[in-house]
Order: C-alpha cells, then structure tokens, then sequence
C-alpha cells in the first residue's frame, strides 16, 4: 500500500467533527483529523504542536527527496562518509522500498 501523495498541508482549528482539531490534508481532501489535547499551557507548548504538524506534512516530500539520495547513490556517487545506511532505514520506515 502507498502513501496518499503530496503536498500535505496543516490546517489548524479546523473543526470538522471534534473541537479544535488540527488536519492534515491535501489539494483532494482530507487524510487525518487529530483532536487536539486541550489547549496548550503555553506558547512553547502551542509553537511546538504546530511544528510537529508541520513535520508530519513535510513527510512526502522528505521521503522524496531521500529516494533521490538513494538513486543518485545507487550511481555511484557514494562519498566514503556519507550516511548511506540512515538513508535506506528512513525510506525503510517510511515504508518505501529500499533501493
């Protein structure tokens, strides 16, 4: 089974079926709606729900970009220091396949 394909996008305080939910969507429609956890105490507590959203919305384009690094590498453009292993076990995780 696939991911559903990017752009993700976050959308904050978008109440669909629960108060205060935060969204994750794309130009298609919805992927998951997750009730928020109350309301944050404070405005570090708020800014870092947001960016874990953000994270979470960046994530196909994160794998995309790693499956370049992979075919590029499987080119033979591999430095000798490079991370190659952290490369295949996030595709991996992501659950794209390895090259």
């Amino acid at each position: 089974m696939s991911h559903t394909p990017g752009p993700w996008s976050v959308v904050m305080g978008a109440a669909i079926t629960r108060p205060h939910p935060i969204a994750i969507t794309t130009p298609e429609g919805w992927i998951v709606e997750v009730p928020a956890r109350g309301h944050p105490d404070t405005d570090e507590q708020a800014d870092a729900m947001k960016a874990d959203f953000r994270l979470i919305a960046a994530a196909p384009d994160m794998l995309e970009v790693l499956k370049a690094i992979q075919h590029w590498m499987a080119d033979a453009h591999t430095p000798c220091c490079f991370p190659v292993g952290l490369v295949h076990a996030a595709v991996e995780k992501a659950g794209g396949k390895s090259d």
